[in-house]
């Protein structure tokens, strides 16, 4: 259930929503309170394609995209390059005390993410893109 009062996103016309969302130097991130209960457990954390963000996932979210993702012809040379980007790197990760999670370091390492991110989101998922790609 979403708080109005507590909402900072901006509707978008194909359905998504899209907010502000800052990385802290230790590559830390807090989800806002108004996505509900399911995105404050175990997350999965992924590069996104083209790799120049992050993909958030629930679990559930996860195995319905993981299995999309696996089922494309693996002879395909972009196919196979977007299986081992998106899903070799992905991690499971639980939040920390404060309820941030931290992006993986392999992730991290992989995609160059700015301070200041734009959190957009789909009915699959979550992205987190910098703040210029976020907003074409």
């Amino acid at each position: 259930m979403i708080n109005e009062k507590d909402r900072m996103a901006v509707s978008c016309p194909d359905g998504t929503e899209m907010g502000e969302v800052l990385l802290s130097r230790y590559r830390r991130i807090k989800l806002p309170d108004w996505l509900g209960p399911e995105w404050t457990g175990e997350l999965v954390i992924s590069p996104s394609l083209p790799p120049n963000g992050v993909w958030i996932f629930t679990l559930p979210l996860w195995e319905a995209m993981q299995q999309h993702i696996m089922a494309l012809n693996s002879y395909d040379k972009l196919n196979s390059a977007a299986q081992r980007l998106v899903v070799g790197l992905a991690e499971h990760v639980l939040p920390r005390l404060d309820g941030s999670y931290r992006i993986p370091i392999a992730i991290a390492s992989k995609v160059k993410l700015p301070r200041k991110l734009v959190l957009v989101i789909k009915a699959k998922g979550l992205a987190l893109l910098p703040v210029d790609a976020g907003q074409s």
